[in-house]
């Protein structure tokens, strides 16, 4: 949700405008996301799904019943941590509940991480673009994965680079179709 609040992304297919638009999913353990950010203002379109935790439900009613009458479709899961964070299972059961037999992430390190950890994917696609952002505390693009040698560290299966107007591309995937 961090992601989502901070860059209010449209979540949408820009190669081709008249291209099939993506359902616009974002996880938001807590329900912080505002009110005012792109997947609620368009949700009305009936593209936008969010998952959140049950107890977020319970502790923030109104926020849900606002997300829900701006047209966006909520799943409620048990936390992971006892507070706001959800399994990384949470993500395919909804999508699967929803019809969708597949799903982009376009997330941060919380939730990139945590699908890496627990490998809930089948395929990716990391883009990185031409901008040197941070410092010593900056977040990283995944956490959790420290190895004291390379050889140890998490290999992306399969990998190609693409370019894409200025930003690399590592595309990765579990098998070769």
């Amino acid at each position: 949700a961090g992601t989502a609040a901070a860059d209010d992304p449209r979540l949408n297919c820009r190669l081709n405008e008249t291209a099939h638009q993506p359902a616009r999913i974002v996880v938001d353990g807590a329900l912080s996301l505002p009110l005012s950010l792109r997947f609620v203002t368009q949700a009305s379109d009936g593209r936008s799904y969010l998952l959140t935790t049950k107890k977020a439900a319970v502790a923030f009613p109104e926020k849900r019943r606002q997300l829900t009458e701006a047209g966006v479709t909520v799943a409620e899961f048990e936390s992971a941590d006892g507070r706001f964070r959800l399994p990384p299972q949470a993500l395919s059961d909804a999508a699967a509940a929803w019809g969708f037999d597949s799903v982009m992430v376009e997330g941060g390190c919380g939730l990139i991480s945590s699908l890496a950890a627990a490998d809930a994917f089948d395929a990716g696609e990391i883009f990185v673009a031409p901008v040197v952002l941070g410092d010593s505390e900056a977040v990283p693009l995944m956490d959790g994965f420290s190895p004291s040698v390379i050889d140890d560290g998490w290999r992306l299966p399969n990998a190609e680079t693409a370019l894409y107007d200025g930003q690399v591309s590592y595309r990765f995937q579990k098998k070769v179709w």
